[in-house]
């Protein structure tokens, strides 16, 4: 297969999984209210498969 194809690909699968993770939501979580949340399972619940990522 020609090279610059191959490179073309990687490049476009690349960008797709960008696309992907950059589309997830943020919750906030805060114990004393004024985010989405106040516990944070209920976030963890809320979060759809793959979101999920503590920082």
């Amino acid at each position: 297969m020609n090279r610059k194809i191959v490179l073309g690909i990687c490049i476009l699968l690349v960008l797709l999984c960008a696309i992907g993770t950059a589309t997830a939501k943020t919750w906030y979580v805060d114990d004393s209210g004024g985010a989405d949340f106040t516990k944070i399972q209920d976030a963890v619940n809320a979060a759809a498969d793959g979101e999920c990522n503590t920082k």
